[in-house]
């Protein structure tokens, strides 16, 4: 029941070892009080993860785009709130290796995928 009403955001916030602390944590535990914001911050993250799973499997160029930054943001996040810098980075590092490369040619001024 954590994951499906968004309560799982504010175990994490108030972890002891890999919350958050100071200001970060007091806006954190701010928005984690309105609910409709808790259930996007705790469901927002799991698509996120499901979209980059998937994305190998599509072949649109704005689609594997919207994952890549999505997962980027999503890292970033992870820095900002639990403070696992290293961990991050690695996600971040491992995330230009994964997502599978795109090339686009410039024909005629249109952009072929």
């Amino acid at each position: 029941p954590e994951w499906v009403n968004g309560s799982v955001m504010n175990y994490w916030i108030k972890h002891p070892t890999h919350g958050a602390t100071g200001l970060i944590r007091d806006a954190f535990l701010w928005m984690s009080t309105i609910a409709p914001l808790n259930i996007a911050m705790t469901w927002g993250a799991l698509c996120i993860e499901l979209l980059l799973c998937l994305i190998v499997f599509v072949d649109r160029i704005r689609l594997r785009a919207l994952a890549l930054y999505s997962g980027f943001f999503l890292h970033l996040g992870i820095i900002v709130l639990h403070g696992l810098w290293s961990f991050s980075f690695i996600m971040i590092g491992l995330l230009l290796f994964y997502v599978p490369r795109v090339q686009v040619e410039l024909d005629n001024n249109n952009y072929k995928l």
